[in-house]
């Protein structure tokens, strides 16, 4: 396994890239340290050797650039141990989905449909969700999670739409105004 993403790394990586590649077995010893240390990296500084460290004896290899992207993949692997971090980019059929689908097809497929409304509201199993043509649902207690927000018209709207730049007059794109913005 580790040789094959090795070949897909190499293959893949851009020229100049610092890819990064952990490879840690589910009930290793060191997703605990992993853990800690991708929560680390949310808001310090960490270093190779920090990654090396929390590791321990499980695969982490750098390659190309400076190395520094086993800092990344080890965080990567972390938090994702931890459950509540990262996006689904590649569950089966996730770019199948329509521009619009009943919240229960989401469920069915299993992916849990969660608002953010202040006010408590749940999609009911037959309200519309716009999936924007985009449905990479979050790791939120090692579930996939499609984060909804109500709109007026009782369709529920997908909060992780693909960021998209909008043209403008003096160039080709600009960055995309963040949700709810006038």
């Amino acid at each position: 396994m580790i040789a094959a993403a090795v070949a897909q790394i190499e293959a893949q990586s851009l020229e100049g890239s610092d890819p990064g590649l952990c490879v840690v077995a589910e009930g290793d010893p060191s997703l605990t340290s992993l853990t800690a240390f991708g929560r680390a990296c949310t808001d310090r500084l960490q270093t190779q050797a920090d990654a090396r460290r929390a590791c321990g004896r499980a695969h982490l290899s750098g390659h190309g650039g400076t190395r520094d992207g086993v800092i990344g993949a080890a965080a990567a692997v972390g938090l994702t141990a931890s459950g509540w971090c990262g996006r689904y980019i590649d569950l089966e059929g996730l770019r199948d989905w329509p521009a619009v689908v009943p919240a229960v097809r989401l469920r069915e497929a299993g992916i849990e449909v969660v608002s953010i409304e202040r006010d408590g509201t749940v999609p009911g199993a037959q309200d519309p969700v716009a999936t924007n043509g985009w449905v990479r649902p979050r790791l939120m207690g090692h579930r996939p999670v499609l984060l909804v927000q109500p709109a007026s018209d009782g369709t529920w709207i997908n909060l992780h739409a693909k960021r998209r730049g909008r043209q403008t007059p003096q160039g080709p794109s600009t960055p995309p105004d963040p949700p709810g913005s006038p």
